[in-house]
């Protein structure tokens, strides 16, 4: 249930020839690019052997927004993803505990996604066959990265022309932040609450950005 991807290296570019591990089994080769400063603000790409598929997918990894996860936890899904060809694009971000939290967790997904057509011209793919899949946290950025059309100059991540995924996969994601901060105060020890700042009382405009798979058309085929 998922894709294709993209770019043509220009001088704000960081480029790294190493990805987080070792290369999956059924890479033919992995590339880090980065989109910022920090060390974790990079999305590496994994080209599959033989002809791509006319798709790529975008994986965002979860861990309740927390910086003791990263984007290793999605090796197995893309590793899966590659055998049927599929490029692979893995996502990291700052996270609450190395400069993440709203607003810059949403600046760093945005960021990493509008990178996306840079790496499709490097490597030929199309850039308009987007798929995003992303687990828990990583699904309510997924949904935030999918709805970014309909964001607003105010809000953040908003771009005029932003890259539209055409399909989006929520992992058991955290579509709506209103139910979640409840559920997280039991099983993510306030994870909601510390990522967006405050009570959903306190930041409503937080938590409706935070919701767009749960509070708007997305346009898109949504699993």
């Amino acid at each position: 249930m998922i894709v294709k991807i993209l770019k043509n290296l220009n001088k704000n570019i960081i480029f790294i020839h190493v990805c987080i591990g070792d290369l999956y089994p059924n890479d033919d080769k992995c590339i880090a690019y980065k989109y910022g400063p920090d060390p974790i603000q990079v999305i590496d790409c994994h080209l599959p052997k033989g002809p791509y598929a006319p798709i790529v997918v975008l994986l965002i990894h979860g861990g309740f927004w927390n910086s003791i996860y990263n984007r290793s936890i999605e090796n197995a899904v893309g590793n899966d993803l590659l055998r049927f060809k599929i490029v692979v694009c893995n996502l990291d971000y700052r996270s609450i505990g190395n400069g993440g939290d709203y607003p810059n967790t949403f600046y760093d997904v945005a960021n990493g996604t509008d990178l996306i057509r840079t790496i499709a011209k490097e490597h030929g793919f199309n850039s308009n066959r987007v798929i995003v899949v992303g687990h828990s946290a990583g699904g309510q950025l997924g949904g935030y990265i999918t709805g970014r059309f309909r964001l607003t100059p105010d809000q953040p991540g908003y771009s005029t022309n932003p890259l539209r995924p055409i399909a989006f996969v929520s992992q058991a994601g955290v579509n709506n932040m209103w139910d979640g901060a409840d559920q997280a105060n039991e099983t993510g020890s306030g994870a909601v609450i510390s990522f967006l700042g405050g009570p959903y009382q306190t930041y409503p405009e937080r938590y409706l950005l935070s919701s767009l798979a749960a509070s708007s058309n997305l346009s898109v085929k949504f699993v």
